[in-house]
């Protein structure tokens, strides 16, 4: 079993428990058998080596699950950004003083095909559209 234990400040671990039965109190002991950092990726050897092996599928389904729910977080983080400069760009491109130095820009980081494009195709059925920004997510601290 993995165990995430959050400090102060963001700092906190990632606790690797083995649980076995202890026929003196009749009961599971749970035994901490390592602690890693939390931006761990995987159980080094020396500590899979003294789990079960139905705890270390365990652990591997852990962590096989926080990498796919970073990755989602990563891309959720790049889509919002996107939107937002997505947003700015609308904004500056609603002046028409403003609008030669987006498309020079655009040109210069190598996105002026597209976006002459997508600005011709806003002009030419007059777009009035609206980009709305997502809110933040918050985070537990």
């Amino acid at each position: 079993m993995i165990r995430e234990r959050r400090g102060k400040r963001g700092a906190g671990c990632l606790q690797v428990i083995s649980v076995r039965y202890d026929p003196a109190i009749g009961r599971n002991r749970q035994r901490v058998i390592a602690t890693l950092p939390l931006d761990a990726d995987g159980l080094p050897s020396r500590v899979a080596a003294e789990l079960t092996v139905t705890e270390r599928r365990n652990a591997e389904a852990f962590f096989a699950t926080r990498s796919h729910d970073l990755r989602e977080r990563r891309i959720l983080e790049s889509v919002a950004a996107l939107v937002v400069q997505g947003h700015r760009i609308r904004v500056a491109l609603a002046d028409p003083g403003d609008r030669p130095m987006v498309l020079r820009a655009a040109e210069l980081y190598g996105l002026g095909t597209s976006l002459a494009e997508l600005v011709g195709a806003a002009a030419a059925s007059g777009l009035r559209g609206r980009i709305r920004v997502p809110a933040r997510r918050r985070q537990n601290v």
